[in-house]
């Protein structure tokens, strides 16, 4: 197949005036280029934000495949200059896409691997995706059975056929030993949480009347046989440590304070 610009920019021409035929998608061929010279230093193909994304993820840190692409675009990040996204072709099907995409890098050449190459593309095109890429599972129109059903309820026997399959499976998290940052990641996460008064009522009514019964207390009484008490001076002084805790333990207990205070008052009156 005879890829070229010239040849592909027709192609896709010719289809756009084809109603029949050409059938209109969302797929664009795009090119990052160098402010400073004006040319492409990278060529690609995509759909929604994925040009933008390039950029995006140098910003925040972020690393890809192609190393030398976001050297590029660093360091024109930190001459304060950002890449120009150009589009050259919108509104394709995928596959058209492909085959402008290869023929533009084919036309720049690649740096390092073509002679006069100034692209910075590892390869000549990405591999060309199947052909059901975009199809869903369902044909147009169809609805599936759970959309839009909420609160579905299992039957008894289902509920015991789930049951009996699980029986005997330890927890996949049983044994794991949670690393320091996941710690610190969820202790962050929950800094500042607040539960609502929904969710607080909710909760009162599942435990409100709940029993425990005397082979149950039993049980829960022999799990801790054996085991060392926590050390709760040394968790609070941790916890203390924190300077937003202290403060907040403070206020706790001036607050604590002045309840005690008015109690007294009230009882001699």
């Amino acid at each position: 197949m005879d890829c070229s610009v010239s040849n592909v920019s027709n192609a896709i021409e010719h289809e756009q005036n084809n109603n029949t035929k050409y059938r209109m998608n969302d797929f664009y061929v795009y090119g990052l280029i160098d402010p400073e010279t004006g040319m492409p230093f990278y060529i690609g193909k995509g759909r929604k934000g994925r040009a933008k994304r390039h950029i995006s993820k140098v910003r925040r840190g972020e690393s890809s495949e192609n190393s030398l692409k976001d050297s590029k675009i660093q360091s024109l990040l930190e001459k304060l200059i950002e890449p120009v996204i150009h589009y050259y072709h919108t509104n394709l099907e995928e596959d058209v896409a492909y085959n402008l995409e290869t023929a533009l890098i084919a036309q720049y050449g690649r740096l390092r691997i073509d002679d006069e190459g100034i692209l910075l593309n590892r390869h000549l095109a990405h591999p060309m995706p199947p052909q059901n890429t975009g199809k869903t599972r369902f044909p147009s129109g169809h609805s599936p059975w759970n959309k839009g059903k909420r609160g579905f309820i299992h039957t008894e026997e289902t509920k015991k056929k789930m049951s009996q399959t699980r029986m005997g499976s330890p927890s996949p998290t049983r044994g794991r030993i949670m690393p320091e940052e996941e710690k610190l990641r969820r202790s962050k996460a929950a800094i500042g949480h607040k539960v609502s008064n929904e969710t607080r009522e909710k909760l009162s009514k599942i435990f409100e009347g709940r029993y425990i019964s005397p082979e149950t207390r039993q049980k829960m009484k022999e799990a801790h046989i054996g085991k060392p008490r926590p050390d709760i001076a040394a968790m609070q002084r941790k916890r203390l440590s924190d300077p937003k805790q202290l403060e907040k333990h403070k206020e706790m207990c001036r607050m604590r304070e002045a309840r005690r205070r008015l109690a007294r008052e009230l009882r001699k009156k």
